[in-house]
């Protein structure tokens, strides 16, 4: 770990490495036993834990959980999905979780629309906490009329983010100039290169860029 801190105690584990794609969340739900086998032997010691990895931990009862839930991803079927078999398999698995579902002491979330997915598939009430971001650093000096039709999307190149609707969109405004900036994740290379090989003309993609590249695409 580059992280220095006083009184800190790293516990290194294995990083999630999914082997078959279609059986995603049993692997996933595999590796988490092996996590939550780790937090149970040391929890004892702490009074709260704070999870944000959606391990789905479960502590022992007198430790406090606090539990970020970026997106509730295993127990909500992705938006863009209306299958039948596809909600049914998502419904088996909140089943299989709900027990560690129920021990969140506190659940947070980073928006109204994940709260209340939240609070519709799990049944608990998230605080929605926003990420921080200094927005002003990003303020443009430049005024309306000086500024050019253009779409900005930030955000990881992976198949939730729906980058792939975006170029659809972008074919239908041929005169608008969109600009998707993002990281490429390993593990979503090809979706990565989807992208870039499907772009129409009006669709620049940057990756890894600076916090100055950043701002100047938003200004």
């Amino acid at each position: 770990f580059k992280v220095k801190a006083e009184k800190v105690n790293w516990i290194q584990c294995k990083s999630f490495s999914q082997k078959l794609h279609h059986l995603g969340a049993y692997q996933w739900i595999r590796y988490s036993n092996s996590l939550n086998e780790i937090v149970r032997d040391i929890s004892e010691d702490y009074d709260i834990i704070i999870e944000t990895q959606q391990v789905y931990l479960t502590p022992p009862s007198k430790t406090f959980l606090v539990n970020y839930l970026h997106y509730p991803y295993l127990l909500v079927p992705p938006p863009e999905v209306n299958r039948l078999d596809i909600r049914i398999y998502y419904a088996i698995l909140r089943c299989l979780l709900l027990k560690r579902v129920k021990r969140i002491n506190l659940a947070l979330t980073n928006s109204p629309f994940t709260a209340e997915l939240i609070k519709n598939y799990l049944g608990i009430k998230p605080i929605v906490v926003y990420p921080p971001v200094e927005v002003e650093e990003f303020n443009s000096t430049k005024d309306w009329d000086y500024r050019e039709d253009k779409v900005v999307n930030i955000g990881a190149f992976i198949p939730f983010k729906r980058q792939l609707t975006l170029l659809k969109i972008a074919r239908l405004l041929p005169d608008i100039k969109f600009v998707l900036i993002g990281l490429v994740v390993k593990q979503h290379a090809e979706y990565y290169k989807k992208i870039v090989k499907s772009k129409p003309k009006n669709v620049t993609v940057m990756h890894d860029i600076s916090p100055r590249e950043l701002k100047e695409e938003l200004s």
